[in-house]
């Protein structure tokens, strides 16, 4: 049994990873202008890694940092620039590990904006997506994702 389902050190398609991961979460918005028109935010999060089951290797701390800066271009649409940290905080240990920590960065456009009523359950809805190119990467690839979010306020 794992945390995060089944996992099998020979498998390398088990679902779970084979240990837990506490994360601490913090974050915080400003507005620029009294018009509150122009905002920063930032969302960071540390997660610690414990052993993993039957393979006695311990991944190393990781923290993650979501930032974006944005304009209200007219009410209920925003446009900006988002993006991403990540840092490898300690080194992974136990067999076969190396003594590198990784990192990588990303950064590009966001378009976020709410769809007042949506037909059917009569509610609101926030929309947002984003191109993330990574750069500065460190023992790890670089590469692009795309982020679309849908969220539902009840």
């Amino acid at each position: 049994w794992a945390p995060t389902g089944a996992f099998t050190p020979t498998e390398p398609a088990s679902p779970g990873k084979g240990y837990w991961s506490p994360m601490f979460t913090f974050g915080a918005t400003a507005y620029l202008d009294a018009a509150r028109t122009w905002s920063v935010s930032a969302l960071g999060r540390y997660e610690l890694h414990t052993e993993q089951k039957d393979t006695d290797i311990t991944r190393g701390d990781d923290l993650h940092i979501e930032w974006g800066i944005g304009k209200t271009v007219v009410k209920g649409l925003d446009v900006g620039v988002a993006g991403f940290c990540h840092w490898q905080i300690t080194k992974d240990s136990g067999p076969g590990t190396d003594n590198l920590k990784d990192r990588v960065f990303a950064a590009g456009p966001e378009v976020a904006g709410m769809i007042k009523r949506v037909p059917l359950i009569n509610r609101p809805m926030f929309l947002s997506l984003r191109a993330l190119w990574e750069f500065g990467a460190k023992d790890r690839p670089e590469g692009f994702r795309s982020v679309l979010t849908f969220t539902l306020p009840f």
